[in-house]
């Protein structure tokens, strides 16, 4: 990721980043989205540490996490095996992704969207939403 988008280096410090986000209130949010048949694929960017990954994960779902930051890729890569979790987690920049696979779901969390602060980087996002769908 460029560097103009570096919010400071405490936030991309993954041990900092979950001790900071232990609260899951928001899971209800996203889970009211998810639809009924688990065999559903979904695609959360900027997944962090698999804060919501994982729970959603445990319901049965079929999700990959994306994220930019490697600490916080490996984090949730630690997280989902102590957890007996099978997920697949991309290290990539969100305004170029390409899977090249399509997805049911795609969803951005918390306030990640926030880290984007052109609007021409937000139309690449949308862009890439609508291209995996």
């Amino acid at each position: 990721m460029n560097s103009d988008y570096k919010v400071g280096d405490l936030i991309y410090d993954a041990n900092i980043y979950d001790a900071m986000n232990t609260n899951l209130d928001d899971l209800h949010f996203y889970k009211r989205w998810l639809p009924e048949n688990r065999d559903t694929r979904i695609l959360e960017l900027c997944c962090g540490t698999g804060r919501l990954t994982l729970p959603i994960a445990k319901e049965g779902y079929d999700i990959t996490g994306v994220d930019y930051t490697p600490s916080m890729l490996a984090q949730a890569k630690n997280k989902a095996a102590e957890a007996g979790l099978e997920i697949s987690f991309i290290e990539a920049d969100i305004r170029t992704l390409d899977l090249r696979e399509k997805y049911d779901l795609i969803f951005i969390p918390f306030n990640s969207i926030h880290h984007l602060y052109k609007n021409e980087d937000l139309f690449k996002v949308f862009n890439i939403v609508k291209s995996h769908l």
